[in-house]
């Protein structure tokens, strides 16, 4: 409960891409929210015009496993440039705001 009242101001968002065997899928970017007062994710995906791709919410927002490890997935898993996997997708970090790098410093 501590940790959800002191850090549940706080969320790390990531622009990130998917990571896919279809070329045409590695132009999707995604924005990747991590909450840090119950470690859950969210994941939006943003619409170019006219890609025939809609944007909004691509996953609801949970808490997700590590696949090595049996435990879930906790805000030192991002950093930028790694591969996050959530569920059957697996994510590439490419960058983060200004509170999030701070965040993480």
């Amino acid at each position: 409960m501590t940790k959800l009242f002191t850090n549940d101001q706080y969320v790390l968002r990531f622009e990130a891409r998917l990571i896919s065997q279809n070329k045409d899928e590695h132009n999707r970017k995604f924005i990747i929210s991590f909450f840090c007062g119950d470690d859950t994710i969210q994941v939006f995906q943003n619409a170019d015009k006219n890609s025939g791709i809609w944007g909004g919410k691509f996953l609801e927002r949970k808490k997700h496993d590590h696949k090595t490890e049996g435990r879930y997935l906790i805000d030192t898993d991002f950093q930028i440039g790694s591969i996050v996997s959530l569920g059957v997708y697996n994510f590439q970090l490419l960058k983060a705001d200004d509170f999030t790098v701070n965040y993480m410093r």
